[in-house]
């Protein structure tokens, strides 16, 4: 769920600001050898039942290389310093997290068809904290995607 507003517009290149509502649903399972002085042997976390809605805020470009090619850029980020948050796990979780997309993207368009390739990156540093135990995960990945959309 988020909104586009276009800001700037010069020939062939559009500039827009983008908000949007990030919710992040994580689920780990964990192989490797976990603390001694753990309270619980815990090698299984559902994420999502924890986390919450967060705001997010973001700049995308599109450039239009001619009728049917554009060059699309887009980076969206959340930060949300360490809070208390309404979720129990052994007594109230305390949640810190960080998030980063980055995409570039070259598009084709012919008539209603779509054809799309680019590279992304994500970046999620997520801290949480209960009476139960302590989760401190960095995430960061990237890759290569290739679509095919139809607009209407």
């Amino acid at each position: 769920m988020g909104m586009d507003a276009r800001v700037h517009k010069k020939g062939n290149h559009n500039l827009y600001i983008r908000t949007a509502v990030l919710y992040e649903r994580l689920k780990f399972y964990v192989d490797a050898e976990i603390a001694e002085d753990s309270p619980i042997k815990e090698t299984f976390e559902k994420f999502w039942k924890q986390q919450q809605p967060l705001p997010t805020f973001g700049l995308a470009e599109i450039y239009h290389l001619n009728d049917k090619l554009s060059l699309k850029g887009d980076i969206s980020f959340t930060y949300l310093p360490k809070v208390k948050t309404w979720m129990n796990e052994g007594g109230v979780i305390s949640l810190k997290q960080s998030n980063l997309d980055a995409k570039c993207i070259l598009s084709y368009t012919c008539k209603n068809l779509c054809i799309e390739s680019g590279f992304w990156f994500k970046h999620l540093k997520l801290l949480e904290e209960s009476k139960e135990d302590t989760n401190d995960f960095l995430i960061n990945s990237a890759g290569f995607k290739v679509g095919i959309g139809y607009c209407f």
